[in-house]
């Protein structure tokens, strides 16, 4: 299916908070030439569905103090005649303490739409706008091109904290983080044209600026979508065992810790499919089809992104996956260079991106809660192999 209208090209960034992977938005047939200045017509059009709506966790705040609350007064005050709009945005998951980002859409002069979890900017070319929409303990940074242009490059200026940074993570986005906490992360970029072929898309640092580049050849169909996914980073203290103790473990029997139905007992290699499916509860039927494929596995120590060392691995998301395809889950056990928190020995970061706005018909917060829930019992059931039990706390999640 072919799109050659005139609508342009849709580049994002996302920014999630906290710390798994349906069936993936579906094309639209018809998108006609919708202008870039409508940006929920945009978005509805090359990703039904894709859209949040507003978020209870997320707040997003302007430069002039102005709230993106759907009232749709916001963004059109937002800015006037600036080259840079600046964001604050916090999240509130529940359970866990706020988190908060702020950064610049560069090249932004105006408003022009606040409505449903989703905001629009004009820009100094009137063929480029940039969109703010929310999701679940986060915000996507989407930029969206009328028409073809010379080259597809979008920026974004953090306003980071003191000590921190932004470290490169294995499935080629960024964590931030303060010294050894991991207080959000930013997801790998991801293209499509809109016949479904990848196209080759990056980010480079230009100081304190995140820039993100598609490489969109002459064949390509418009419109082009790149990253729209929403995602969560959580992390937990554990205070006992390491990273070459599970290491170990798990290599002795991936689903004694494991613990997600399907695991298998060996531990799985590159290129491994997992038919992995979730239940409501044991023995439930019409499970959630969960399949997916074993990336890789790291085991360091002196990692510069956790210099005491790391056991980490990652699945990509199956296409039948109810996350969607593009979809990924990390997981790392990792010890920084001080670990100063209630005699830890170790922390477990866990990283999901998912593409499905409503995976397996749940809502975003909802989805979080049971994968944050299942997450949990990962680590239980390693604190269980070094002798502990359930409460005893030797574990607890601090964001």
């Amino acid at each position: 299916m072919s799109y050659k209208r005139n609508l342009g090209a849709v580049a994002a960034l996302t920014l999630t908070f906290g710390g798994i992977f349906g069936v993936a938005p579906a094309v639209a047939e018809e998108a006609n030439a919708i202008s870039v200045s409508d940006g929920a017509a945009v978005l509805s059009s090359i990703v039904p569905g894709v859209l949040g709506g507003d978020s209870p966790e997320t707040t997003i705040t302007l430069s002039d103090g102005a709230v993106l609350d759907g009232s749709g007064a916001a963004a059109a005050r937002g800015t006037d005649s600036t080259d840079a709009t600046h964001v604050d945005v916090v999240a509130t998951p529940k359970d866990s303490k706020p988190l908060s980002v702020s950064f610049s859409l560069d090249d932004v002069t105006e408003g022009i739409s606040s409505s449903n979890g989703l905001s629009t900017f004009a820009t100094s070319d009137p063929e480029i706008a940039r969109y703010l929409a929310e999701s679940a303990y986060g915000v996507r940074v989407i930029t969206a091109y009328q028409t073809p242009q010379d080259s597809y490059e979008s920026r974004t200026t953090f306003d980071f904290r003191a000590g921190e940074t932004p470290e490169a993570n294995p499935q080629g986005g960024y964590y931030l983080k303060v010294g050894d906490d991991i207080v959000g992360a930013i997801d790998a970029p991801w293209a499509l044209d809109a016949e479904g072929r990848s196209l080759a898309t990056s980010y480079t640092w230009d100081g304190s600026t995140l820039v993100q580049t598609v490489n969109v050849p002459t064949d390509a169909e418009f419109p082009i979508i790149a990253d729209p996914a929403w995602s969560y980073t959580w992390t937990a203290v554990v205070t006992k065992g390491s990273p070459q103790d599970i290491h170990t473990k798990m290599h002795q029997c991936f689903n004694c810790i494991f613990p997600v139905e399907g695991a298998p007992k060996a531990f799985p290699t590159t290129g491994t499919k997992l038919p992995l499916v979730v239940r409501a509860f044991p023995g439930a039927p019409f499970p959630l089809n969960f399949a997916c494929v074993f990336a890789m596995e790291s085991y360091s120590a002196g990692n510069p992104l956790f210099p005491g060392g790391r056991f980490g691995f990652w699945f990509d998301a199956d296409p039948s996956h109810v996350d969607g395809a593009g979809s990924m889950i990390s997981f790392d056990w990792w010890t920084g260079a001080e670990n100063p928190l209630n005699n830890e020995t170790m922390r477990f970061t866990v990283y999901g991106s998912i593409m499905n706005s409503n995976p397996g018909g749940a809502p975003q917060s909802a989805y979080q809660i049971g994968a944050k829930a299942n997450w949990g019992q990962f680590v239980e059931n390693y604190i269980g192999s070094t002798g502990g039990y359930p409460g005893d706390g030797s574990w607890a999640w601090i964001n």
